[in-house]
């Protein structure tokens, strides 16, 4: 198991028929490498994204610790519960909503928690277009015309991988979840 100090990590899995996509986009304060407690090997791979700051407990160790130290275990269980919870609503959601807002969710999960209460939030996307676009499952053009409604509406001022929420209201809005 992995905790990411700080810093991007991009896990990928490499699927049958050759190719690879990127399943998830991990970022300080993240776990990854939790399918390791029941696996043997990790099936999935993971590629830092610039500098990385990371902390590793061993497959023996951490089960051990668990073992010793049920309320471990209790908090392990936890965060997976909340994983599986945010990850099932990104992807049953997912089909159902537009290319806007997919990438309006994206952004804001790119955002420090807890959220500032005001814009403009500065932030440095951790992935290219295309990356994004593996991600959410949409093509990079696709993901560019979604940035430029935000930047056209005033949600977001964007140049290359630099984005500076102007209105972090109406980006909640656009993903879907104005009350966040």
């Amino acid at each position: 198991m992995y905790a990411v100090r700080a810093g991007n990590i991009k896990i990928i899995d490499d699927l049958q028929d050759g190719h690879s996509r990127i399943a998830r986009l991990v970022q300080a304060g993240d776990l990854f490498g939790l399918e390791a407690v029941a696996e043997e090997c990790y099936p999935l791979r993971a590629v830092a994204i610039g500098k990385c700051d990371i902390c590793a407990a061993p497959r023996e160790a951490l089960l051990a610790a668990m073992t010793q130290r049920p309320e471990l275990a209790l908090a392990l269980m936890r965060f997976l519960l909340r994983d599986a919870a945010r990850n099932r609503g990104q992807i049953g959601a997912g089909g159902q909503r537009d290319a806007c807002a997919k990438v309006a969710s994206f952004l804001l999960s790119l955002l420090p928690s807890p959220t500032p209460g005001s814009s403009p939030i500065a932030l440095q996307l951790p992935l290219s277009r295309q990356e994004i676009g593996e991600l959410l499952g949409l093509s990079a053009e696709t993901v560019s015309r979604a940035l430029t409604v935000l930047r056209n509406e005033g949600v977001a001022r964007i140049n290359g991988r630099r984005v500076v929420i102007r209105a972090l209201s109406e980006l909640r809005a656009k993903a879907g979840n104005p009350d966040a």
